[in-house]
């Protein structure tokens, strides 16, 4: 079969176009993993500052102050702080105490947040919680992380297909802001 040399330069254009959508696609689709970061929550010192956004810390870096400080009283409040080793944005779902009984762990008491946090590297995050009645302790943060790649993609084709729009209400182009998961990372047990 012997082509028109216009249809061979179509053919090799639409090769080339081919070739580029399968590269960008796995590209894409590759780059849908969460980063691996590591999150801890440790112990912090108890303080009875006064309430800043911001307090500094022995070495003087900042520490970023719980909300839910102001709402436990000095004397039952215990205050950890929540370290990431890499920039990263969580949605925190709740915070709060498990107690160890017989059964294993149950949960005590819940503070539900709802709620956005940008953790920088090494800097901590305070998170408050109401010291239980029990003899063994530990506390917890539930978390969703930020989605991206091919999951994101499905969620916002999905909202548009349902709104029957590539924008939302106030005409502004929709996009991230969506969190998945239900992550938890725990203190050591404490007395």
């Amino acid at each position: 079969m012997n082509l028109s040399p216009q249809r061979k330069r179509l053919l090799v254009i639409f090769a080339a176009i081919a070739l580029a959508l399968g590269v960008g696609l796995a590209w894409f689709l590759a780059s849908e993993g969460s980063p691996q970061v590591r999150i801890v929550l440790l112990a912090g010192p108890q303080t009875n500052a006064p309430i800043t956004r911001v307090l500094h810390g022995p070495k003087g870096e900042g520490v970023v102050i719980d909300d839910l400080r102001q709402k436990f009283p000095p004397g039952s409040r215990v205050c950890f702080q929540l370290i990431s080793d890499k920039d990263i944005a969580l949605a925190v779902w709740a915070t709060g105490v498990e107690v160890r009984t017989p059964d294993g762990w149950m949960i005590a008491n819940e503070e539900r947040r709802g709620e956005p946090w940008r953790l920088k590297a090494g800097v901590p995050h305070e998170v408050c919680v109401e010291r239980p009645r029990f003899e063994i302790w530990r506390a917890y943060v539930r978390y969703g992380l930020p989605m991206k790649g091919a999951p994101l993609l499905k969620v916002q084709l999905h909202e548009a297909w349902k709104i029957h729009s590539f924008s939302n209400w106030n005409g502004k182009a929709w996009g991230g802001g969506r969190w998945s998961g239900l992550n938890a990372v725990v203190s050591e047990p404490t007395r």
